[in-house]
């Protein structure tokens, strides 16, 4: 509960913001609505983390960091943004000074950036984050241009006047940016959007130097430079990475850390070995360890087992592009899947029956309803739907136990009711190139983190229209759905916004726009030199800054 209140609370900042006031044509908050980072107490500042990884880092360029081990890298070590959240769930800022100034009509927000943020990384002589830096990261991650693929996340800044227009390639730039001076920003919307500043917490549109990516080109993605708390120090492929305190990083009481060493391509019974010996500190990835493996290591009285404070939805997503464009189809598929296999992961999933996780704001599971589990009107379904037999590709990343177990489960359902399936697990890496192929998959038994814990993310980035070739692997689209989901961003942030949220969320089920399975509360491991390895509910998972081990020597 701690977690809605906090960031309610910084929504309800924001809708205060947003209205102005009588003075004039904007309005400041003050300070103190902003979080603050004070080192505790405790933390020992200083030491090298020693980690463990399942699966090898692919990419270190901001806009392109996708799987869930290069966005931790990426989001949780090496760049920063004017914004992030904190472990308690605040919206803290970081880059910038405060919270934005917002003119009374909300189109147009004035960034401050904070004086002294350093940029760091590999071969790069460290100079100073300006406001022209903080929009080139965002232009970037819209430009329709970049290489190697235009960013996953350019729909977060599509709010911003001219920037839908700029990533279809119909204008030259985008029109809603604009940098005043070094130190301010200006940035006009389309129209008023309460979320739009939560959007901003999201890595891949953070900024970097452009002078690094015109030298460097695509080799970006091996040499990074961003104004994180760490910096690539080394990095051999496919064998370990280094990254090393970042000097000039906008908070000097942070990180705590001197360097984290990451060993990359571990195998699971190996991490156990290396976690139980104290070889390894901790886990990179939070969902490398099956719920057998930490149950082992929970008998171990030397090493920490806790749950993360920010849970991941599983979902079945259907893509529309194929024969689930035909909704019996779809329907054949919702009520052919059990969920009995869940009981395997004990108190680590519980069955779920929503599109969002129970930490988001609007979070309602006993007033939202699924398809029940019934064989027989699937299969009912699958005869209306014209089903050819032709074979239905199930595909899961088999580094993750979860999607694992429910693609399996999934497979056996199917074909009870008379499905064909052709079932096909994936490295980490190729599972994340193929969902953003439609001709490859019919189905992926897949997952979301939020990145913020509002319905706005969860259906914005997986199951509107505009979406489709970017995050929305169900390839779903409902035009009328679509008008009530973006009437809610003018909505002050409330009661009746929730319950409109809620509505979208029930119409996206009836219309079998994704089937909700599970949800999973992911554990963080570590051994007896370490203080703390605070986690976020957020796709970045750890708030390695604030990480620390207990012996420097």
């Amino acid at each position: 509960m701690t977690r809605k209140v906090s960031v309610l609370a910084a929504m309800a900042l924001l809708a205060t913001a947003c209205q102005g006031n009588d003075a004039g044509t904007t309005t400041s908050q003050p300070e103190a609505t902003v979080a603050t980072t004070v080192a505790p107490s405790g933390p020992t500042k200083g030491g090298t983390l020693e980690l463990v990884a399942l699966n090898d880092l692919a990419t270190l360029d901001n806009s392109q960091a996708v799987s869930t081990i290069d966005y931790d890298m990426v989001a949780g070590a090496l760049f920063e943004g004017l914004y992030h959240f904190t472990p308690e769930g605040e919206l803290e800022a970081a880059l910038a000074d405060g919270l934005p100034e917002i003119s009374e009509d909300g189109l147009v927000y004035i960034f401050k950036i904070k004086p002294g943020a350093m940029f760091a990384g590999p071969d790069f002589e460290p100079r100073e984050v300006t406001a022209a830096d903080v929009a080139y990261g965002m232009t970037r991650a819209v430009d329709p241009n970049t290489l190697p693929a235009q960013s996953w996340g350019a729909g977060y800044l599509f709010p911003i006047k001219g920037a839908a227009a700029f990533s279809a390639g119909e204008a030259e730039s985008i029109e809603g940016i604009e940098v005043v001076d070094n130190s301010t920003l200006r940035v006009t919307l389309e129209s008023p959007s309460i979320t739009f500043i939560f959007g901003l917490t999201i890595a891949t549109s953070w900024p970097l130097p452009q002078e690094v990516v015109e030298e460097r080109g695509e080799a970006l993605a091996n040499r990074p430079v961003g104004a994180g708390p760490f910096f690539v120090k080394e990095w051999n492929k496919g064998s370990d990475i280094t990254i090393a305190r970042n000097p000039g990083y906008v908070d000097p009481e942070l990180p705590y850390l001197e360097e984290i060493h990451v060993d990359l391509g571990v195998d699971e019974n190996t991490q156990v070995l290396r976690l139980e010996s104290e070889e390894a500190d901790s886990v990179f990835e939070q969902f490398s360890l099956s719920p057998q493996a930490l149950r082992q290591l929970q008998e171990n009285l030397d090493l920490t087992v806790a749950s993360s404070v920010g849970p991941r939805i599983f979902y079945l997503a259907l893509n529309n592009d194929g024969i689930f464009g035909n909704k019996d189809l779809r329907l054949a598929v919702a009520h052919a899947a059990s969920k009995d296999f869940i009981a395997q992961f004990g108190d680590l999933a519980k069955p779920w029956n929503q599109l969002m996780s129970s930490t988001t704001a609007q979070s309602d599971p006993e007033g939202t309803t699924v398809y029940p589990f019934d064989p027989e009107k699937a299969a009912g379904y699958l005869a209306s739907g014209g089903y050819d037999g032709t074979a239905v590709k199930i595909v899961y990343d088999v580094t993750d136990p979860y999607t694992s177990a429910n693609a399996t489960a999934l497979k056996q359902d199917l074909e009870a009711v008379g499905f064909t399936v052709d079932l096909q697990g994936l490295q980490q890496t190729q599972f994340f190139e193929v969902i953003y192929d439609p001709t490859a998959y019919d189905i992926s038994s897949t997952y979301w983190s939020a990145d913020y814990p509002d319905a706005q993310d969860y259906i914005s980035t997986n199951f509107i229209c505009g979406t489709i070739d970017i995050l929305n692997i169900s390839r779903f689209c409902d035009e009328a759905i679509d008008t009530e989901f973006f009437a809610t961003e003018l909505m002050e942030f409330g009661p009746e916004r929730d319950a409109a949220l809620l509505t979208v969320q029930q119409k996206l089920i009836d219309e079998v726009a994704g089937v909700p399975v599970m949800e999973v509360t992911p554990q963080v491991v570590w051994g007896p030199r370490v203080g703390e390895i605070p986690t976020l509910a957020t796709y970045a998972p750890y708030d390695w800054k604030r990480a620390w081990v207990r012996s420097v020597g």
